[in-house]
């Protein structure tokens, strides 16, 4: 993995501490992109430190095989900042290697499944009997309705065609 960070408003002490930092924040990124760390991986990022306004951002774009993601933060602690922006960065990229295996078209038909049932079973026993009732309903005016159909000879709707 190819990694540049450009530091502004730090001292040399501080760039060496905040490198093992980001470093180790680094290691345990490209542990969690797995197989996608293999192919071409480079990340860049800008760590700015704003004296005025005591507070510290950090940019970064993590360039993945058919993907570029990117994550900003910004704080009073940089520690906390920097934590933030990778695990921004980590959520992106296990969204993306879900992608890349497909996962959202074979795990939404049993979400959608779990889902229906839960509902079902969250109904009342009254409208449960009520839906599943609904079709005798139909059945039971079908015959009122073709009296009415009858007894009306002016009018052209046939309600068979309209009930099948």
């Amino acid at each position: 993995m190819r990694t540049q960070i450009t530091y502004k408003g730090f001292e040399k002490q501080d760039k060496k501490t905040l490198k093992t930092l980001i470093n180790e924040k680094f290691v345990d990124l490209e542990k969690k992109l797995g197989s996608l760390s293999d192919g071409d991986v480079s990340i860049r990022g800008t760590l700015e430190k704003n004296i005025k306004h005591k507070l510290f951002r950090f940019g970064a774009t993590l360039h993945l095989p058919h993907k570029t993601i990117a994550a900003e933060e910004e704080g009073e602690n940089v520690t906390e900042v920097v934590s933030k922006t990778f695990s921004e960065l980590d959520r992106q990229a296990q969204k993306h290697k879900s992608r890349l295996k497909k996962e959202h078209l074979w795990k939404r038909v049993s979400r959608r499944k779990k889902l229906k049932s839960k509902v079902f079973e969250a109904l009342s026993v009254a409208d449960q009997s009520v839906i599943s009732n609904s079709e005798n309903w139909f059945d039971s005016i079908k015959s009122q309705l073709d009296d009415f159909a009858n007894s009306t000879p002016k009018c052209n709707f046939s309600i068979h065609a309209a009930l099948r």
